[in-house]
């Protein structure tokens, strides 16, 4: 049987602001095998760019467990990046140097990258 490497149970994000609070997301539970691929649609609003974002650890969720498997068998939580739909690139880096942000920001740019 084939373990997760991804795996999101009961995961649920709200907005907070002084007019009141938004549910972004409830309840949401699913796993991702090793070698599937995955997509995540639906309409405006529904919640899918706040799903990359609690995967990736940008936001926290309010309930639930997000846990990923690593090949080697560890539980590290991988470093993970995804581009939003609105390409928020820095316009004086050039694509290379845009993609490779991440590393320099870490200090883990080698002359190999």
């Amino acid at each position: 049987m084939n373990k997760p490497i991804l795996k999101l149970q009961n995961i649920s994000y709200s907005y907070h602001s002084l007019s009141g609070e938004v549910p972004a997301l409830s309840n949401i539970s699913f796993y991702v095998n090793q070698g599937e691929f995955l997509a995540v649609v639906g309409p405006s609003g529904c919640g899918k760019s706040t799903l990359l974002s609690l995967i990736a650890r940008l936001l926290e969720p309010e309930s639930g467990t997000i846990s990923f498997q690593n090949p080697d068998g560890s539980l590290n939580y991988p470093g993970i990046g995804y581009m939003l739909q609105h390409d928020h690139l820095l316009e004086w880096r050039t694509i290379f140097r845009n993609i490779t942000l991440g590393l320099e920001i870490q200090h883990k740019m080698t002359p190999e990258n």
